[in-house]
């Protein structure tokens, strides 16, 4: 009886962990398709002098993490755990964006764009990894259908008047083609939200896009970040509890060194890379920050690119298949971005205590 109760809730929390990952994270992905356009479009990303330099720095923000992560396992001699080398190579844009938002009257002007752009094209690195890291076996019939699906979308958004239900079930289509390609799913919502028009019109105000971001971006902080960040901590407590209730089962002694090397590359990778790539660009090429911004003005912010959460938290699922070494990098992945937040926010709060 204790074994089918086991079995139960293990099933339970596998579909659970399937349903926020596969599902509901797709829709915080459309969202971050929709603001992507919306900035392309309306915002500061559409002058490229604007979006040259963060964009390099988060480069550097990807780099950075994840060669710190390879050689940090190398050295401990853990070359089974490499392929979590994208794990510390995220940044949240809401957790970041919302330390940041608590001193955004006493921050430089252009710092909150330096950050957002950053996150942006951050998060944008991230979706072509997944994609293209994580996706084997294309289903070319599947992948075929969506193609088909993403046309339909694109015409129907298009429309002077979208009808909704016919929308909603062109994009769960389109989900459910991806999952079918053998890509990860969530890359159809980014599909779906980079085809959504920006354009403002004589009759609308606001482009379609940043509407429908406004109506969702509620939606993804108070429901999908929370239920799958909820989810994916419970789910990994479960397999840590489970690991060492049994004591048959062996664990590799190395899989503890996972969390404290995810947390470092996290820690120490992002602001490293954020502000090394940023004063290369900014002292031996054309380009320079902003609005008077110095690179010294960028440590605190730089800090904040070490909050991991959402993505990282994906990312580890993806990189692993036994659900143990996936909990010990989320542990990871939680203790780097609380201290980078706590460091970020220190910096901050110090640097800007005059103003």
């Amino acid at each position: 009886m204790c074994y089918t109760y086991d079995v139960l809730v293990e099933q339970v929390l596998h579909y659970a962990d399937f349903i926020a990952a596969d599902g509901l994270l797709a829709i915080f992905f459309f969202v971050i398709g929709l603001d992507l356009m919306d900035e392309l479009k309306n915002g500061d990303l559409r002058d490229a002098k604007h979006a040259t330099l963060p964009a390099i720095a988060a480069f550097g923000g990807v780099i950075a993490p994840a060669v710190l992560y390879f050689a940090l396992i190398h050295f401990n001699g853990l070359q089974l755990y490499e392929s979590g080398w994208a794990i510390p190579t995220a940044t949240d844009v809401a957790f970041s964006l919302a330390v940041l938002q608590i001193f955004k009257k006493k921050v430089k002007k252009g710092t909150h764009l330096f950050l957002l752009v950053l996150a942006v094209v951050d998060d944008i690195i991230g979706i072509l990894i997944i994609a293209v890291a994580f996706s084997s076996n294309v289903n070319p019939f599947a992948l075929l259908i969506e193609v088909g699906l993403l046309i339909a979308w694109a015409l129907l958004v298009r429309q002077e008047k979208v009808i909704i239900p016919l929308a909603v079930i062109v994009a769960v289509g389109a989900w459910t083609a991806m999952f079918l390609a053998n890509i990860h799913p969530t890359i159809a919502g980014v599909c779906l939200g980079i085809m959504v028009p920006a354009q403002r019109s004589a009759k609308l105000k606001k482009g379609l896009a940043i509407t429908w971001s406004e109506f969702f971006t509620p939606i993804c902080n108070r429901v999908v970040v929370p239920v799958f960040a909820v989810t994916a901590i419970i789910t990994s407590i479960y397999e840590l509890i489970s690991a060492f209730s049994l004591p048959d089962h062996k664990i590799d002694p190395g899989v503890y060194h996972l969390p404290i090397i995810v947390a470092v590359a996290l820690i120490v990778g992002k602001p490293l890379g954020i502000l090394t790539f940023t004063w290369i660009a900014h002292h031996l090429t054309p380009l320079k920050l902003f609005h008077g911004l110095k690179t010294r003005d960028l440590f605190g912010v730089s800090c904040l690119g070490g909050i991991g959460f959402t993505v990282s938290f994906l990312v580890a699922s993806l990189s692993f298949s036994d659900p143990l070494v996936v909990a010990f990098c989320r542990i990871g992945v939680v203790i780097g971005s609380v201290l980078s937040a706590l460091i970020g926010f220190g910096i901050i709060k110090f640097t800007t205590r005059k103003c």
